[in-house]
């Protein structure tokens, strides 16, 4: 893997005094729907690992 592959915008970034840093990168779905008291989604590709290019 390439430096390059690690670089990219972080969606939201906490930090615990103290403890650590929690880096979150949210993915949005092709569309959600509400139907019956359950949500329903779906992910372009839910498999994918994060660390593949």
């Amino acid at each position: 893997m390439t430096r390059a592959q690690f670089q990219s915008e972080a969606d939201f970034i906490v930090l615990i005094p103290g403890r650590g840093i929690v880096v979150i990168e949210a993915k949005s779905p092709e569309y959600v729907e509400y139907k019956d008291g359950e949500w329903l989604d779906r992910v372009p590709n839910p498999g994918k690992s994060p660390f593949a290019p």
